[in-house]
């Protein structure tokens, strides 16, 4: 019964760590897409400031 339960708890952990691993990922890859499109979101607010 215990080593069931501390199988069940180490596997929760090795899933939670996934988990907070594959969000690191994706933010990571969010901050580098604006990184990317920064340079277009200036351009068109300085066009757009142009324009008015």
């Amino acid at each position: 019964m215990d080593r069931c339960r501390n199988e069940y708890f180490n596997h929760m952990e090795i899933k939670i760590a996934e988990v907070r691993q594959n969000m690191l990922y994706f933010q990571i890859q969010v901050l580098f897409l604006l990184y990317q499109l920064s340079p277009l979101i200036l351009k068109q607010r300085l066009n757009f400031k142009l324009f008015v």
